[in-house]
């Protein structure tokens, strides 16, 4: 009598298996896929020196717009983040302990869509304001931070500093206590990678 071939998997557990496999084969395609697209967002930085003072410059570039603007007009608000530091390169034997950061900032923009008027608005974090009908003007507000101003406190050259800087943004920001859940949206949350300007290739008045 001819012996039936041994099965170490039930049906139910063999079929599940090769769904699971079909799934992870799925989830692989699409990060390969998708992962290019996440890096195609960039920091453009430059930064401009009057003496002691420098006035920074931030933009966010090859940003999806549409995905933003549908956010928006969905009813939720947008947040982005303009990431600042200043370091001072250390010397001698402190070098090995790492440079040091003496200023750190955040300026930040919420947005949003007002349905009444059929604008959209724009709040800083110092409390200022704006409204745009038109959406490349609102988008380029949005995206960039101009001239924002970080002074030297300290004596040292130029030669001496560096500047980095990168952006964050929430495409769909939650209002407490919601925000709670956002770990749940993380494709929504994005930091793009430092950008590094050493104040040494700086001319007085030029980026």
């Amino acid at each position: 009598m001819r012996k039936k071939p041994l099965h170490l998997l039930p049906n139910y557990l063999r079929q599940s298996s090769r769904r699971n496999k079909t799934r992870i084969s799925l989830l692989f395609f699409i990060l390969l896929t998708v992962q290019p697209y996440l890096n195609a967002q960039e920091t453009i930085l430059t930064v401009t020196a009057e003496g002691k003072n420098l006035y920074i410059f931030l933009k966010l570039a090859n940003y999806p717009e549409e995905k933003l603007l549908s956010s928006l007009r969905e009813g939720f608000k947008a947040e982005i983040a303009f990431n600042i530091r200043l370091y001072r390169k250390s010397r001698g034997i402190l070098r090995y302990f790492g440079d040091r950061m003496v200023y750190e900032a955040h300026p930040t923009y919420e947005a949003g869509w007002d349905i009444f008027h059929k604008q959209f608005f724009l709040t800083g974090d110092d409390g200022s304001s704006r409204m745009f009908k038109n959406k490349d003007k609102f988008l380029l507000a949005f995206f960039t931070l101009k001239n924002y101003p970080v002074e030297l406190k300290e004596t040292d050259p130029l030669e001496g500093y560096y500047i980095l800087g990168s952006i964050s943004l929430n495409t769909i920001k939650l209002v407490p206590p919601f925000n709670i859940l956002s770990f749940l949206l993380p494709k929504n949350q994005k930091v793009t990678p430092w950008e590094r300007i050493d104040l040494s290739q700086l001319k007085p008045g030029g980026g």
